[in-house]
């Protein structure tokens, strides 16, 4: 229930085979959504560290690595160098413009 209410979720207390198997359901893709927000190097480790384990969510996290391996190069130039830089676009000449 605690984790629940840290993630926002609601009705996590009825303690029925069917709103339990929801609330689960919930937690659960919550949960997901804030592994899909780890850093690639992050998930690689994990992926690396769970690599000869018998966990139930090693493919989740391989899943994940793919995915964001996949579209972490996906955007203009521009935009990736601004985002490594900290800097604006507009600061990386027009050669680097995205209009």
């Amino acid at each position: 229930a605690k984790l629940g209410e840290m993630l926002g979720l609601q009705n996590l207390g009825s303690h029925r085979a069917l709103d339990d198997a929801k609330a689960t359901m919930d937690l659960f893709v919550a949960l997901l959504g804030h592994a899909s927000e780890l850093p690639l190097a992050t998930l690689q480790e994990i992926n690396r560290l769970a690599g000869r384990l018998d966990w139930s969510l090693r493919e989740v996290f391989r899943d994940l690595d793919r995915e964001l391996s996949r579209t972490a190069f996906q955007g203009a130039i521009g935009q990736q160098l601004s985002a490594q830089l900290g800097t604006r676009e507009e600061m990386l000449g027009p050669l680097f413009a995205t209009e």
